[in-house]
C-alpha cells in the first residue's frame, strides 16, 4: 500500500516534470526573442513620452486579453473530461465559446476606440496626444489586438487542452514581427502596426491544427451546451476574479501616468525584466500543474490528497527556486540593465531608474511562484471563491498602500506593493492548501 502510493507520488511528479522542461525550453527561446525586441525598443525610443503613450495604450486594450487568457484554461481545461464524456455537447459548447469571445472582442474594441481618447485628454495623466503625433492611427490599431488576442487566448487555450505545448512558443511571434518593423522603419506607428500584425500571424498558426475541423470553423452566441451548466458555477466568479487581479495592472499604469514623462515607459522596462523570469518559471508551472492536478482530479476519490500534496510540494520548491533567482536577479541587474539597455536613446538616468525598480520587483518572485503553484490546486478543484479572495487581496493591497509609498518613494512605491500583494497572497494560498491537507485529507473540496 505504502509502496503503491509513492511509485503514485512518483509517476505525477515525473509528469509534471517532463511538462515543465518542454515548455522551459519553448519559453526561453520565445523569451529571447521577445527580450531583443526590448532592447530594440530601448535603443530606438528610451524612456521618452512617445512611448509613454504607447505602453499606457497597450496596458487598456491588453487588459480584456489578459483577463480571457487566465479564465479560458481555468474553465475549459478542467472541463477536459465532462466534454469527452458528452462529445455532442463539447462540440456545442466549443461552438458557442467561439462565438461569444468573437463578440466580446468585437465589442471591446469599439468601446476601447471611444474611450481611450477620452482617457488620454486627462491632464493628470501624462501621456496625452500632445506626446505622439496620430494617436488615433495608434489608437485605431491597438483596440484590433482585443479580438485578435482573445481568439489567440482561445485556440492556446484548446491546444493546452489537448496535451500539445506548441501555442507557448507561437507567442514570440509578435515581438519577431516588431523586431522586422522597427528595424525597417523605427516610429512609433510602426511599433503598433508590427504588434497587430504579428498577434494576427500568432492566431493563424495556433489556429490551424483546429480550423481542419469543421466543428472549430463554426460559431454560434447561443448557450444551448449542457456543459455550460458545469462552467457556470464558477465562471462568474472566476470572471470577476481575474478582472479584479487584471486591475492591478491599470492601478499600476494609472500610479506611473501620473509621475511624470518616462515614468510608464521606466516601469514597463522593469516589468518585462523581470518579466520574462518570471514568464519562464510561472508559465511553465502553471500549464504542466493544473493539467496533471485536473487529471488527479478526474480519477478515484482517494486521489485528491495525492493532488494536494503534490501542489504543496511543488509550492514550497517553487518558494525555494524564488529565493536563489531573487538573489541572483538582484546581483545581476546593474550589469544586465547598463549591459543591455543602456545605449542609443536610452539615458543614463533612465537605466538608474530601471535598475532600482528591477531589483524591488525581482523580490516578488519567491511569492509569485509559489502563488502559482498552490492556485493551481484550487483551480483544478473548482475553488473559486479561493481565486477570488486571492483577486481582492491583491487589488486592496495595491489600492490602499500603492498611492501612499508613491507618495513617498515615487515610482518604487508601486514596485513594493506588487511585491507587498504577492507575499500576502502566497502566505494565504500555502496556509489554505495545509488546512485543506489536514482538515479533509480523502474529500473533494468544490468551495474555498
Amino acid at each position: 500500500m505504502a509502496m503503491g502510493l509513492w511509485n503514485n507520488y512518483l509517476t505525477k511528479d515525473r509528469a509534471v516534470i517532463k511538462s515543465l522542461i518542454l515548455l522551459s525550453a519553448f519559453i526561453i527561446a520565445g523569451k529571447l526573442v521577445s527580450g531583443y525586441k526590448e532592447v530594440l525598443v530601448a535603443w530606438s525610443f528610451g524612456a521618452t513620452p512617445e512611448l509613454d503613450c504607447i505602453a499606457f495604450i497597450f496596458a487598456l486594450v491588453n487588459w480584456p486579453v489578459a483577463i480571457c487568457s487566465s479564465v479560458l484554461p481555468s474553465i475549459v481545461i478542467p472541463l477536459a473530461r465532462l466534454s469527452e464524456e458528452t462529445e455532442y455537447g463539447g462540440r456545442i459548447f466549443r461552438r458557442e465559446l467561439q462565438g461569444i469571445i468573437l463578440m466580446i472582442g468585437s465589442i471591446g474594441a469599439l468601446a476601447s476606440f471611444i474611450l481611450i481618447p477620452t482617457f488620454l485628454k486627462n491632464h493628470a495623466l501624462q501621456v496625452g496626444p500632445a506626446s505622439i503625433g496620430g494617436t488615433i492611427a495608434i489608437v485605431a490599431l491597438s483596440v484590433s489586438l482585443i479580438p485578435l488576442g482573445l481568439l489567440c487566448a482561445l485556440y492556446s487555450t484548446w491546444t493546452m487542452q489537448a496535451g500539445r505545448h506548441s501555442n507557448t512558443l507561437f507567442e514570440a511571434i509578435p515581438a519577431l514581427a516588431v523586431i522586422i518593423g522597427i528595424t525597417i522603419v523605427p516610429s512609433g506607428l510602426s511599433l503598433v502596426l508590427a504588434t497587430v500584425v504579428g498577434t494576427g500571424l500568432q492566431l493563424i498558426v495556433v489556429s490551424v491544427p483546429f480550423i481542419r475541423k469543421r466543428e472549430y470553423r463554426e460559431f454560434t452566441i447561443r448557450l444551448q451546451s449542457p456543459l455550460w451548466r458545469s462552467a457556470g458555477r464558477g465562471l462568474l466568479i472566476i470572471l470577476v476574479a481575474q478582472s479584479i487581479m487584471g486591475v492591478t495592472t491599470l492601478i499600476d499604469q494609472w500610479m506611473a501616468a501620473g509621475i511624470g514623462p518616462g515614468a510608464v515607459s521606466s516601469l514597463g522596462y522593469a516589468s518585462r525584466f523581470t518579466g520574462i523570469v518570471l514568464a519562464i518559471l510561472a508559465t511553465a508551472a502553471s500549464r504542466a500543474i493544473l493539467p496533471a492536478l485536473t487529471k488527479l482530479r478526474a480519477v478515484q476519490e482517494s486521489e485528491q490528497h495525492i493532488a494536494a500534496s503534490t501542489a504543496q510540494r511543488w509550492a514550497l520548491a517553487s518558494l525555494l527556486v524564488g529565493i536563489m533567482i531573487t538573489a541572483v536577479g538582484w546581483t545581476l541587474a546593474p550589469l544586465l540593465v547598463n549591459g543591455i539597455l543602456k545605449r542609443g536613446e536610452f539615458s543614463e538616468s533612465a537605466a538608474t531608474s530601471v535598475i532600482l525598480l528591477v531589483r524591488v520587483s525581482i523580490l516578488q518572485t519567491p511569492f509569485y511562484l509559489a502563488s502559482i503553484c498552490a492556485g493551481a490546486f484550487f483551480t483544478s478543484i473548482s475553488s473559486y471563491g479561493t481565486l477570488l479572495a486571492t483577486a481582492l487581496i491583491a487589488v486592496g493591497i495595491k489600492a490602499a498602500v500603492g498611492p501612499i509609498l508613491v507618495a513617498k518613494i515615487g515610482l518604487l512605491g508601486i514596485a513594493v506593493s506588487t511585491v507587498a500583494s504577492y507575499f500576502v497572497n502566497a502566505a494565504f494560498l500555502l496556509l489554505k492548501l495545509r488546512t485543506y491537507n489536514r482538515e479533509k485529507p480523502y474529500k473533494q473540496r468544490i468551495l474555498g
